[in-house]
């Protein structure tokens, strides 16, 4: 349509075939770009588990090495074990920071 009103305007028709051909290159070679651009997705979140990696929650169940407990993380309940390489016990009360996860169960410090 653009190239037919271009032709029209100086009344040649080689100018009316060569400007959408034009158009296409000038598309391929910049709007591309910038579609893609605009398109690319924004830097990723982590969700589900993996955003629990840092956090913090508190003990409502005693934790030791070999017997796993609850924790509340961002108001909601987790089974929860000693991270590998503790040794102590975490008693009920302590603000701990979950350190990995296993399945469904987190492992914290």
């Amino acid at each position: 349509m653009l190239g037919g009103g271009i032709g029209l305007l100086l009344d040649n028709t080689r100018s009316a075939c060569w400007s959408p051909v034009l158009m296409c290159l000038l598309y391929v070679a910049v709007g591309r770009r910038l579609v893609r651009a605009r398109l690319k997705p924004a830097k990723s979140t982590p969700s589900n588990v993996d955003a629990l990696i840092g956090a913090q929650g508190t003990v409502t169940q005693r934790i030791a090495p070999f017997a796993p407990g609850q924790v509340k993380v961002r108001d909601e309940v987790w089974r929860a074990e000693v991270a590998p390489g503790a040794t102590t016990p975490i008693e009920p009360g302590a603000v701990v920071t979950v350190a990995g996860v296993s399945g469904a169960t987190l492992q914290v410090r």
